[in-house]
Order: structure tokens, then sequence, then C-alpha cells
């Protein structure tokens, strides 16, 4: 299907989504990009937004040459509020979580200071925080791919300001304990800030948020992006301690309106569309474990995952693996090491067709 065929039957009316548009909505079938590849390299939702949130965008546009309200950003509030079962002073809503990390390494940089991350994790705040002064402590994984908490509480240094972790992480779809990853940021908590970042929070639903009623110390890190499907609609949250998040607000630069009304709206929309999300949640797991199973079956082998996307080695690999899966027309990531130089690649989980695609290239350029 082309995509100018797709935008077709995608268009809604303001009672509610085209037939076309819902079938399509839940359909297996590859959506073309406009380079003409397959994305499988950053973890998007491959079903789009919800038809709710589209019926929201739709009636939204012509409002496009309006800033934010209050009104609308009060109701965002209001729902994640309720969903958390905190209070709206618990959230401070921001373009995507990128936003978020963005802003809590300014946060913690200001007298400068260290940060303990596992390694590998989601690079986007040690990054930043390394490159606004910080001292970048990272800890190794452990051999099943598993953050290592005990190795990282003993490199917790009297001048570390955040202990940074991501639950399920990224790039390896692991997670920790509940109970053992809630007794950790208890502990270390009382000594420093601990960010918890839950990008991928709704595959796995479980959480610490409940624990920033009380503890100043603890942050969450939220998007949208992921299994809501608004990666480019840039919509992500923060949730704390009240206090620490009117602090926080002091340095975010335009308040909430670095996101549009457009995607605030379709985010109010999409919090309600559960079905959407069952349905998603549903294809997801079995693609992953339609995947898991097929690499495994090869000899390749892929490490278990809680998330949309599965990281597999690629030490055997002769040539350059991402550059050759591109050449036929699948873009993934092959830029993951672990400190004793092992290599992996990491495949994002789309529709079943899009897995069938990729698992075909992969047979092709791999020689099995």
């Amino acid at each position: 299907m082309e995509r100018r065929d797709w935008l077709k039957i995608s268009g809604l009316t303001l009672a509610g989504v085209s037939t076309a548009a819902s079938t399509f909505a839940f359909s297996d079938k590859i959506r073309p990009s406009d380079d003409g590849m397959i994305h499988l390299d950053k973890n998007e939702n491959p079903y789009g937004v919800s038809p709710m949130a589209l019926k929201a965008l739709k009636e939204t546009l012509p409002e496009g040459n309006r800033y934010l309200v209050s009104t609308i950003t009060a109701n965002l509030y209001q729902k994640l509020a309720e969903r958390e079962k905190l209070n709206p002073n618990n959230f401070l809503i921001t373009a995507g979580s990128v936003e978020v990390l963005g802003l809590t390494s300014i946060y913690v940089s200001r007298n400068g200071g260290s940060v303990v991350c596992p390694y590998p994790t989601f690079a986007t705040l040690p990054n930043n925080c390394k490159n606004l002064g910080m001292e970048l402590i990272n800890v190794p994984i452990t051999g099943d791919k598993i953050i290592d908490l005990e190795a990282m509480k003993s490199k917790i240094k009297a001048d570390t300001k955040l202990v940074y972790l991501c639950n399920p992480n990224n790039p390896t779809g692991t997670i920790l304990d509940a109970k053992i990853l809630r007794n950790f940021v208890e502990e270390v908590s009382q000594k420093t800030m601990v960010m918890v970042d839950e990008a991928y929070f709704e595959f796995l639903n479980q959480s610490v948020s409940d624990m920033v009623k009380e503890n100043k110390n603890v942050l969450i890190s939220r998007t949208f992006s992921k299994v809501y499907g608004f990666a480019g609609l840039r919509v992500g949250y923060i949730i704390g301690h009240a206090d620490t998040i009117k602090d926080m607000a002091k340095y975010q630069a335009s308040g909430s309106l670095g996101v549009s009304r457009i995607s605030m709206n379709a985010a109010i929309a999409a919090l309600d569309d559960k079905d959407f999300l069952a349905m998603y949640l549903k294809k997801n797991r079995e693609s992953a474990d339609y995947t898991c199973k097929a690499l495994n079956d090869l000899g390749i082998g892929a490490v278990p995952s809680q998330a949309n996307f599965v990281m597999f080695p690629i030490d055997s690999y002769k040539g350059t693996f991402a550059k050759d899966m591109a050449s036929k027309k699948i873009l993934l990531r092959d830029d993951f090491k672990e400190l004793n130089g092992n290599k992996w690649g990491r495949v994002s989980i789309g529709t079943m067709d899009e897995m069938k695609a990729f698992l075909d290239a992969f047979k092709q350029i791999w020689k099995v």
C-alpha cells in the first residue's frame, strides 16, 4: 500500500474514525515510510496512534494557530494523577521523555558531581550529564543482562547527585525484580536522587511512582512515544514529589508550551483508548515471542525482552550488520557494546509482517 493511499483511508470525521482507518490501525501489514525503509531502529509503535487520539488530532488541527491553554494542560494533569493515584502537582508535562532527561541533567549538574548509570542503557541522560561537566560512572550490567544494583550502590560517592535506572532497560529489554528495585530506590534515595526511567512502563505495568508522595529524591520519567505511538507528537512527563517538581519547573524554559495543544489533546484521548492499548500490547508480545524463537532456532540467540525491542549477539557476523541490513531496506541498531567488547544488535518489534521481513533479510545477509 502506498503512503498516499494510507493517508486517504486515514480520513476522520468529527463523529469518529472511519472504518478503514480503524481496521488499518489493527493490521499487521507493513506501513511504508517516506524513505522506503522498514524502521525497526527506534522502538516505535508500528500501528500508529489510536483511533481516539486520531479523532482528537483531527478536531484540534484547526486550532493549530493557537498556543496551549491552561484548561487543556489541567485536563491532562488530572488524568495522569487519577491513573497514578497521585496529585496533579506531582507531574510536569514535557515534550517527550527526552526533555525529561535533559531537564533532569541540568537540574542535577548545577554544582557538578557524579552520576551513576548502568552500562549499557539509554544514553541520553548519561551523555547529557557528562557534557554538562559531571563525572559519568558506568556500571556494567550482569552476564544475564540485568542491571547490577549492588555494583551500582558500591559506586555511589559523596558527590553523586543522581543514580539513573531504566526499567525495562534499553537496549536489553530486561527488568528488575519489583521488590528488589523498590528496596534499592528506598535505600539509595536516602543518600542522593534516584531516577527510574519508565519509558516502557506500560509493557510491564510495574512502577515505583507511588514513592514520590513522601520522597523528594525519587523521580520517574515517562513518555507517550512508545505504546501510545506519539514518537512524532512529543508528549512526556516527570513524576516526582510536589516540592521537587516545583523546583525543577524553574529550569523548563517555556513551561508546558513546548507541547502543542494538538499533541496534548491527543494524549488526553489516548489515555482513554483502552482497546487500542490492549491490542498493541498483545500484538507486540506475539511478534516479540516470534522473533526471539526464530533467532534462537537459528542458533543466534536473543535476550528475553519485556519491551518492544530485542537484543541479540552479532559477534560472529563478519560484515557491518546494520549497514548490510539497511541494504535490504531494514533499519536497526548494531552499536551496542559491553565493556568486554561483545557486539550486539537491537531490533525494534514491528508488526508481524515487518518481523518476517526482518528475519528474511537476516537470513540473506547472515547466510544461515
